[in-house]
Order: structure tokens, then sequence, then C-alpha cells
């Protein structure tokens, strides 16, 4: 995929908080960097429909833009736009700008997102300035709004996939760790079928980490190490420049691992950039 860097300086995102919704983190990671480079500042994510109206609950009109992918399973993206368009989310405007970003282009589904007034589609590979143009054009387009019925009359075409739901546990999930080896504690975890994890019990050497009902992570961002706090979760994966596993997703960081990060880093900290969050209470 082509992404390029250059990115329009009168693009301002930094007022308007957006909802990503994918069951593909690199999809995810790929929209949170253009909206940051677009100086958004709140930004929130969801692996799938359930957990995005989750978030619509509790944030409602304070979301400004929703992208989101439109194969999913069980639920798609399609259904979300329906439900926000036809008025059967009461806490988020019908008429909340909505982008469907997809690394799968099916025409029948294009033209259903058509017919329920989606704000902009963009189509993976794609460059992060074509990216936030998109975006931009979506917050800025003015629309007429339909009546619920016309939303809810329109024929969705659901998802074609066959892997489980997003969020579900494969049925052999396999232990991750942190690696470090100044002996510092580690904390063993499951990956989900969408990349988030889900705690798994902690071995008897290992110190114990946030134990949660299907914890999902929140205000995941991308940060440098100098910024990065005791008590931050990993959201991704941190690797050496040969592919080595560091610190695992789920980790919550300590100082010592934080300390050991940043002699990895060779004393610059500031050049070392890792995805964090916190897990959702």
């Amino acid at each position: 995929m082509s992404l390029v860097t250059q990115v329009s300086t009168a693009t301002d995102f930094s007022k308007i908080t957006f909802l990503l919704v994918d069951d593909k983190a690199f999809y995810r990671d790929m929209a949170h960097t253009a909206l940051t480079r677009g100086q958004a500042k709140n930004i929130e994510h969801a692996s799938n429909v359930d957990k995005a109206t989750k978030i619509i609950a509790r944030l409602g009109r304070r979301i400004g833009c929703i992208i989101c992918d439109w194969d999913m399973a069980p639920a798609g993206g399609l259904n979300l736009l329906r439900m926000v368009r036809s008025r059967t989310l009461p806490t988020i405007p019908a008429n909340t700008p909505f982008v469907i970003l997809t690394g799968r282009a099916d025409a029948a589904a294009i033209k259903a997102a058509m017919l329920l007034d989606v704000s902009g589609v963009a189509i993976a590979p794609l460059s992060f300035d074509k990216l936030i143009k998109t975006i931009s054009n979506a917050v800025t387009r003015a629309w007429t709004l339909k009546s619920a019925e016309h939303y809810a009359a329109v024929q969705l075409v659901q998802s074609t996939k066959a892997a489980p739901p997003p969020g579900t546990i494969s049925k052999s999930p396999q232990a991750r760790s942190v690696l470090l080896k100044d002996g510092a504690a580690h904390q063993a975890t499951n990956q989900t079928s969408d990349g988030s994890a889900k705690p798994a019990q902690p071995q008897a050497s290992a110190r114990k980490g946030p134990i949660v009902d299907e914890p999902e992570l929140r205000k995941v961002r991308m940060s440098n190490l100098a910024r990065v706090e005791p008590g931050d979760v990993v959201a991704r994966d941190i690797k050496d420049k040969d592919g080595k596993m560091l610190v695992s997703i789920g980790t919550s960081l300590s100082t010592a691992i934080i300390e050991r990060l940043k002699e990895h880093a060779g004393g610059h900290p500031d050049s070392y950039h890792l995805w964090v969050g916190e897990w959702d209470k």
C-alpha cells in the first residue's frame, strides 16, 4: 500500500470526535494515523458494530464522524450506517458524517451505501492524503436527510466473510508474553480474531494485569516512547527490527519495561513510536 506524507496544512480535525469501526486493526491504524496528521485529537476505536453502538450510546452527539468498514461479520458497516440514518440510535444525529473505508470494493455494497446517503467512500490502497481529503469532504458535505422509513427500506449487502464474528476467541488461542531479558514481570494474553487482546490467566511468576470480562482497549493512539506513562497498555505488539517480540499486546507498561524500551531505543525515546491505550473498565 502506497502511503504518502504530504497532508494539507489547512486540514484541521482537532474539534471533531471520530469513531473508527473495523475488524481489521491495520485499517483502523491507517485511518487513525491519517486523522492525527489532520490534527485530530479525539479518536475512538471499535472492532465490531456492537462495540460501536455502545460507544455511540456513551458519547452520543459528541461523535462528529464515523469511519467504518462495510464487510464485517456478523453485522457490517452498512447495518451501522442504516441504524444511524434511520434514527435507530437516538443518541446520535441521523445526518452524522459517515465514511466507508474498505479494502474490498463491492459494487452492490457501494450502491446500498449511496442509497443510505454515505458521506464518502475510501477504497484501499490509497494514500493518507487521499483518505484525509475523503474525510474532509465528508464532514463538510451539505445534503438533505431523507425519512427514517426510506433508510429502513434499503436492502443491505451482507458480509461474505466466513470467519467467526470479531471479538470471539479462537478454539486454540496462542499465548503470548512480554519478552524482556531483564527478568521484568510478563503478562500472557490471548489474541482475538480482530487483533485485540484478552488477558489470559496469568502464570504464577507473572504480575497480574487487569482481569475483566471481554475487555476493550479505549483511546488507542500512537505515541512516542518519551510520552508514555506507567499503566499505559500496549495496543500493538512491539517488536525489534528483526521481528522478535519485545512486548506483547495487552501488556500494562511498568516503569521497568519503559526503561528497558528506552535502552532498546538507543537513548532516543522521542524517535521511538508505539501504540498504546487503556482498558475500558
